[in-house]
């Protein structure tokens, strides 16, 4: 079963005043794929929440462990990001270096319609 976090809020509380001594509070709702009960050969989206932070410790998922697999699914986009970059930038000097060689085929074809 395919499991992902379809949306996650985090309220978290002022260091300091009114309120900063409650504890900082989350709710989570979850996505999973699931087999369709008319037909078990479609799958269907499901979601299950909001959950507060102690409903989804219940089910394995602490906030540490939230926080942990959202930062490792940025991480991931940003190094897929920098290799797409990457690999723009490398097509764009290509590009360049071509047409500079157009450029200088079209000046020696001008120069020798002029001689």
């Amino acid at each position: 079963m395919d499991l992902w976090f379809e949306e996650f809020t985090f309220r978290g509380r002022p260091p300091s005043g009114v309120g900063s001594d409650l504890p900082s509070e989350f709710h989570l709702i979850i996505g999973r794929q699931v087999t369709s009960a008319l037909d078990p050969s479609r799958h269907e989206r499901e979601l299950v929440g909001p959950l507060t932070p102690d409903q989804a410790a219940g089910m394995g998922l602490p906030l540490e462990t939230v926080i942990e697999a959202i930062n490792e699914v940025a991480v991931q986009d940003v190094i897929d990001l920098i290799a797409k970059v990457a690999a723009l930038e490398a097509e764009l000097t290509a590009t360049r270096r071509a047409l500079e060689q157009l450029r200088g085929a079209m000046e020696q074809a001008r120069a020798g319609d002029i001689s």
